[in-house]
């Protein structure tokens, strides 16, 4: 294998193992590198000063909704708190349910970072009254019905199904879901489509992420990855990968272009309403998304109270990140 994909969970776990070239002297040259987010390339591609991967695909995440529902409940937006739990408390009838999550162990981390940033919360201080404002959100969408339990068996495919199906109103999503939706026939102002993050008392910030290429260490045609790889990340090539997957390029200095791309300017117009965040994730990265999940869903089946709940998710956070 000479080219490794990778997302930002396996790169984190990636780049401290040995087994990449760097390549900050080529393929990420200072001339590149400065098209990227310099906080992300910092935070997520790079390890003791050497950049290890190139990214060739940007993700956000994004509130999805169905305009069908925000009109039978009398909406027209959901943009307010008022507006948010006007549409999460209407009665939407038998299997039917306002709010829908990927609430797997695997995945669940970036809802619940999501929703304590939207209350103002900080999920480095799990002591915080907003940060648990939130985590007691999301058990109160499962008591009052607002959203099923059994959603914790269910990943994004699960979830984006029961979503194109019409038993859920709003999700959170990557804006990977739009050719999803636009496949099914369900994408459009007049069935689902982003919207606006309500404001909740937190800030408008959301997770982005992204796919990158990683050289293998011991890959026997370097310099052939090494020319792929660099041309991949150039602007016509990752212009031109974009618009053949109908994905969002990762050069930020592509973001303003006008690209062939299914839902491009309602991604602009996200883009310009929100701080992005790198999500905060360490080396051990899959052992400890997975903790977090297990940790969320024993709170979730009041296996853990809320106290005791935050107490592990502090100590979760301070032996891993901190």
């Amino acid at each position: 294998m000479d080219v490794f994909a990778v997302n930002d969970e396996m790169i984190n776990a990636f780049k401290n193992e040995g087994y990449l070239e760097p390549l900050q002297d080529d393929v990420m040259d200072e001339e590149t590198a400065r098209a990227f987010e310099q906080e992300y390339l910092q935070e997520t591609t790079m390890a003791g000063g050497q950049i290890y991967s190139a990214p060739y695909v940007l993700d956000i995440l994004a509130l999805w909704v169905n305009e069908e529902w925000m009109r039978e409940a009398g909406l027209t937006g959901i943009e307010t708190e008022e507006d948010f739990y006007r549409f999460l408390a209407h009665d939407w009838g038998e299997g039917r349910y306002a709010y829908g999550g990927s609430w797997e162990k695997t995945y669940v981390y970036n809802e619940l970072g999501e929703l304590i940033n939207l209350f103002g919360g900080d999920y480095f201080d799990w002591s915080n009254e907003k940060t648990r404002a939130a985590v007691r959100f999301s058990k109160e969408c499962v008591d009052k019905g607002y959203t099923p339990k059994e959603q914790m068996i269910d990943q994004y495919e699960q979830m984006n199904q029961k979503f194109i199906d019409g038993k859920y109103g709003m999700v959170f999503m990557y804006t990977g879901g739009i050719k999803k939706y636009a496949d099914a026939g369900v994408y459009g102002k007049d069935r689902i489509h982003m919207a606006p993050l309500p404001d909740l008392g937190g800030r408008h910030v959301t997770y982005i992420g992204t796919w990158q290429y990683a050289l293998n260490k011991a890959s026997q045609h370097k310099e052939a990855a090494r020319r792929f790889m660099s041309y991949a990340v150039s602007r016509e090539g990752n212009r031109l990968y974009a618009e053949m997957t109908n994905s969002i390029p990762a050069r930020k200095d592509l973001l303003e272009e006008e690209l062939h791309i299914i839902g491009y300017a309602e991604i602009r117009e996200l883009l310009r309403s929100v701080e992005m965040e790198v999500r905060p994730i360490p080396a051990n990265s899959m052992e400890y998304i997975e903790t977090v999940g297990e940790l969320f869903q024993k709170y979730m089946l009041e296996e853990l109270d809320l106290d005791s709940y935050c107490e592990q998710m502090q100590e979760l956070v301070d032996e891993n990140i901190k």
